[in-house]
């Protein structure tokens, strides 16, 4: 969702900045079968040491998603024609993905392999979007969020190829409860329960960065959702073949409902950002290497509704700045998710 729509829906105007992130959305496909044929293509080939020998411990498979994904960042004033010396340049990215998970409950950890093929520079897209969703607000261009005039100067205009792989883990650190409740194999159902989680992640390609983080959550929970990733909301997992033991019957267990808060904190490097300091192609704009910051920091907090079909999460969010000049600011925004999952088979 478009930010400056967003913010003035839920009474925070104060966030609405049209600068780094402005708009996004995904439409995503999730399916067990697929997963099933890339583990085992992964196995075949023996990476990871057949991810962590999982036929001899506890693990499960999140269905794979097959996703198309859409972004676009702008500077901060949309009002000029000619490139924003200084701030970040205008950019978007379409993204054709795949994403596959593998949750191993006897260690609790998850690991997270994403694909992406996707185009940086498609004309119009962007444009369009956020001059249509800006022109109802802005009384014939008088006032914010005015339309945007400079995506002629985004980052390779005229579209070009770009890939990203990307690599992320969680580790739970907070094990005790789910243990006690696995080995007794009693949900603890309204109990008001926390969780704490660290991650790692690793993107190389479009994004060249790795970083680390926590997670935490506080509220209503259903401790096997230690892993649970908001944009995704399945618990169809798949348990793995040769999975043994008496905690079986814990996690095959239904799913509760969940009202809890949530938030994370992470520290990135990051070497390189095609979206920030352009590829190839020539671009009338991108921002000089030397004013990239490199160490930057993010966070997150929410409030989450979550059942077994549907969730609604608000979040607020910042993240310290990209680059170092003048120009230089903490961003911040606020979205929300709302997700329904449909079943379209039975696998």
């Amino acid at each position: 969702m478009d930010n400056d729509t967003f913010t003035h829906f839920i009474g925070l105007g104060f966030l609405n900045e049209d600068r780094n992130y402005t708009q996004g959305g995904e439409i995503a496909l999730n399916s067990p079968r697929l997963g099933c044929s890339i583990r085992n293509l992964i196995e075949r080939w023996n990476w990871h040491t057949k991810i962590h020998n999982h036929r001899s411990s506890l693990s499960f498979q999140e269905p794979t998603k097959i996703f198309l994904r859409y972004s676009a960042f702008t500077p901060d004033d949309l009002r000029k024609m000619n490139p924003v010396i200084g701030d970040r340049p205008y950019s978007s990215v379409v993204w054709l993905g795949l994403n596959f998970n593998w949750l191993d409950q006897k260690l609790y950890t998850k690991q997270s392999w994403e694909f992406n093929i996707g185009a940086i520079g498609i004309p119009k897209i962007a444009e369009s979007i956020q001059t249509a969703i800006h022109k109802p607000q802005n009384e014939h261009n008088t006032k914010p969020p005015y339309n945007p005039e400079g995506w002629d100067n985004q980052i390779s205009h005229g579209g070009e190829l770009t890939v990203l792989l990307s690599y992320s883990r969680k580790k739970l650190i907070t094990k005790n409860a789910i243990e006690t409740e696995a080995l007794n194999n009693d949900l603890n159902k309204g109990k008001f329960k926390s969780q704490l989680v660290r991650t790692i992640h690793l993107d190389v390609g479009h994004i060249l960065q790795g970083g680390f983080g926590l997670e935490f959550r506080l509220g209503k929970l259903d401790l096997r959702n230690w892993h649970f990733n908001p944009s995704r909301n399945t618990d169809a997992i798949t348990v793995a073949p040769g999975s043994f033991g008496k905690k079986i019957k814990y996690f095959n267990r239904k799913r509760i409902r969940e009202i809890y808060f949530y938030g994370d904190l992470r520290a990135s490097v990051l070497l390189y950002n095609g979206s920030l300091h352009g590829q190839f192609r020539s671009s009338n704009y991108t921002l000089p290497w030397r004013e990239t910051g490199f160490v930057y920091g993010s966070s997150r907090i929410g409030f989450m509704l979550k059942g077994k079909d549907f969730l609604f999460s608000p979040y607020v969010a910042m993240k310290s700045p990209e680059f170092w000049n003048k120009n230089s600011r903490v961003h911040t925004w606020a979205g929300f998710t709302i997700n329904r999952t449909f079943c379209l088979s039975k696998e």
